[in-house]
């Protein structure tokens, strides 16, 4: 089963506020889910690389703080990156910030942030579809 949402201005604000601006690559999200699928996917809508460059803003780190980080495209990348380092305050603040995310994945926080609107919406669909396939079988 596919399902497609678009983001609300509201979903906009909150992800932009989580990872700065210029961060949503795409304003549909498409939901898979079904028999065989062990949970539920979804498409990422955040510009990861945008997102990195705005948390190392964030956190203030200077160009020899960044020079290690500049590589890393995508947030469990960037946190791996940092692991090993004698990490500055900064890059220790960014570094315990990346360690709350769900798998230290920005597109993961992203799923987070907005699945906590779907559950009421996924409820009506799935139960239209169930209504559906129902009212076909008889």
């Amino acid at each position: 089963m596919y399902y497609y949402l678009e983001l609300s201005d509201k979903d906009k604000v909150i992800l932009t506020a989580e990872f700065g601006n210029d961060v949503i690559a795409q304003t549909i999200i498409e939901i898979t889910s079904g028999y065989g699928f062990d949970s539920t996917r979804w498409t990422s809508v955040i510009d990861e690389k945008k997102a990195i460059e705005n948390l190392l803003s964030r956190f203030k780190l200077d160009a020899s703080e960044r020079n290690a980080l500049n590589k890393a495209t995508r947030g469990k990348e960037l946190y791996e990156i940092l692991k090993p380092l004698q990490r500055t305050e900064k890059q220790e603040a960014l570094f315990q910030h990346l360690s709350k995310y769900r798998d230290q994945s920005i597109s993961l926080k992203a799923i987070d942030v907005l699945s906590a609107a779907t559950p009421k919406l996924f409820t009506f669909l799935t139960m239209i579809e169930w209504q559906v396939r129902l009212l076909l079988s008889i």
